[in-house]
């Protein structure tokens, strides 16, 4: 802990704050401190059908889905879809994903290249880098 006698206020090595021996670490709530992964956002891995190219998307499940309606029963759904081009042979794969009222994944599908998961997806960036 870091005090001066001068100072009220201390630096503890978690980086809260303390004045007076009281633990102020609502600051840290207020301003958003350590805040755990967001789940507004999806990793996609995709290996281009021509080429072999790996990628890795990153989808914003508020920002990049379109909100679409059912005309039976008026359940809202969303839908992604997304143009993915990689960059050695510059062919365009085409990602569509469903989701359902909750935002939670229902089916996928991919044109031009194949999903991945990420434990695949690392291994062959691994692979790929220590050629």
């Amino acid at each position: 802990m870091l005090c001066s006698s001068r100072h009220t206020v201390c630096y503890t090595r978690r980086n809260s704050f303390t004045r007076l021996g009281v633990d102020m670490t609502w600051w840290q709530r207020i301003f958003g401190g350590n805040k755990p992964s967001s789940v507004r956002e999806q990793h996609l891995y995709v290996q281009c059908q021509r080429c072999r190219t790996v990628l890795a998307v990153r989808i914003d499940l508020y920002n990049d889905v379109s909100a679409e309606y059912d005309d039976a029963s008026g359940q809202e759904h969303y839908i992604l879809r997304k143009d993915i081009v990689d960059a050695r042979c510059f062919q365009r794969m085409h990602a569509e994903i469903h989701y359902d009222q909750y935002r939670r994944e229902q089916k996928r599908s991919l044109q031009g290249g194949t999903f991945l998961d990420a434990a695949t997806y690392q291994q062959l960036v691994a692979d790929a880098d220590s050629r």
